[in-house]
C-alpha cells in the first residue's frame, strides 16, 4: 500500500529534480542573465529571467517538500511494521495464556503482554521533525486486558 505511493512520489521528485536541473543549467549557460539583458536593452527579458529563477526556486522547495514527505511516510511504514510485530507477539501471548497454564505461567505471560502493550502505546508519541507520526485519535482507545487469576472465574460467583 505504502510502497506504490512512495514509488510514485519518488518518481515525481526525480522528474521535478531533472526538470529543475535542466532549467538551472540553461540559465547558467547563458552567463549573467541580468547583464546580458541590460546590454541588449530588451524590456521583458529581465522579467522572464526573474520568473525562471523564481520558478526554479519554487521547484526546489517542492522537491524538498516531497523528499521530507517520503522520509515521513517511510518512517511511518517502518513503525507500522514494528507495531504489527508487537501485536503478533501480543496475540501469541494471549493465545498461550488461554490454554492450560499455571498461575505462575499466566503471571509471566501477563507481564510480557503488559510490557509489549506499553511499547506499542509509546509508538503513538513518536515524532518526525517535530510532527507527530500518527494521529492522536488513531491510538486513543484503551482496552484493559488482564491475564491474571480472575481470568477464568466461575460464573456461579
Amino acid at each position: 500500500m505504502f510502497g506504490t505511493s512512495i514509488d510514485f512520489l519518488t518518481k515525481q521528485v526525480k522528474d521535478l529534480s531533472a526538470s529543475s536541473n535542466r532549467s538551472i543549467s540553461r540559465i547558467a549557460a547563458a552567463g549573467d542573465s541580468a547583464k546580458l539583458s541590460a546590454l541588449d536593452n530588451k524590456t521583458g527579458s529581465l522579467g522572464k529571467i526573474i520568473r525562471i529563477r523564481v520558478n526554479n526556486m519554487s521547484k526546489q522547495d517542492s522537491i524538498r517538500f516531497f523528499q521530507n514527505a517520503i522520509s515521513f511516510m517511510k518512517f511511518q511504514e517502518e513503525t507500522i511494521l514494528y507495531a504489527n510485530n508487537l501485536y503478533a507477539e501480543m496475540k501469541a501471548l494471549a493465545q498461550r495464556s488461554s490454554g492450560n497454564v499455571t498461575s505462575l505461567e499466566r503471571l509471566v505471560l501477563n507481564e510480557q503482554f503488559t510490557k509489549l502493550r506499553k511499547e506499542a502505546l509509546a509508538l503513538n508519541e513518536l515524532t518526525f521533525n517535530g510532527k507527530k507520526l500518527f494521529d492522536e485519535l488513531a491510538g486513543s482507545v484503551e482496552y484493559e486486558i488482564d491475564f491474571g487469576e480472575d481470568l477464568f472465574r466461575n460464573s456461579d460467583t
